[in-house]
């Protein structure tokens, strides 16, 4: 699942098909990550950028992108899903074992670092773009030698922003919440847990879909 979606609408149905309702596990492997304001290579760049989310430090991801200071509050939510969903996998295969495994293939940062093994930046001089996702490729930008993610320039305008932190503060406040339904013993099967998850799912639908049509007009 890629984080990173410009397109809202591919925000929001790239994280309703989310890999959470799969059989296939992610490994949680402690990610490595040296903290700068740039990385040599566009790849490093995408890597200390998703693996400081995957460690809820949003501080050292905005440090890895252009114009960081209109995308913390990005970078504050990206960092709490992570968060929450990191819990939702601990809390899974605490009370259901290995079937609980299945939620571990939620993270988003993982997919995304999956997805750098298999699909190289372009560079073109100094800007490079990543097509991981090939209908709104990411864009970077080298500074000062170093590269940086150009996330600010691929929202339309102020509004789109606003909506997709809307849409993935309100995914990580939920899965949040039934990471903690699933502790205190309120759901009972695996089975259980994705079914609340879809129901959330619904209702998230139900209140979001028509503030992001206005949005992307």
């Amino acid at each position: 699942m890629h984080v990173i979606c410009p397109s809202l609408r591919d925000c929001f149905l790239v994280l309703l098909c989310s890999a959470l309702f799969s059989s296939v596990a992610i490994a949680q492997q402690p990610l490595q990550r040296e903290t700068k304001s740039g990385d040599a290579t566009p790849e490093e760049a995408i890597r200390s950028f998703f693996t400081a989310i995957a460690d809820a430090d949003p501080e050292a991801a905005c440090s890895l992108l252009v114009a960081p200071e209109k995308m913390r509050e990005y970078c504050r939510i990206q960092s709490n899903l992570s968060t929450s969903f990191r819990s939702l996998a601990e809390a899974g295969e605490a009370a259901f074992g290995e079937e609980g495994r299945v939620f571990r293939a939620g993270i988003p940062a993982h997919g995304a670092m999956q997805r750098l093994a298999e699909v190289e930046a372009v560079v073109d001089g100094d800007t490079a773009v990543w097509p991981s996702n090939p209908r709104a490729p990411m864009k970077l930008q080298r500074i000062n030698g170093g590269w940086r993610l150009d996330l600010y320039s691929s929202f339309q305008k102020p509004q789109q922003l606003k909506m997709t932190n809307l849409i993935f503060e309100r995914i990580a406040n939920y899965v949040g919440e039934v990471a903690q339904g699933i502790r205190a013993g309120d759901h009972q099967s695996v089975a259980a847990v994705q079914a609340e998850l879809r129901r959330q799912r619904q209702l998230m639908e139900e209140q979001l879909v028509p503030k992001l049509r206005e949005a992307s007009k």
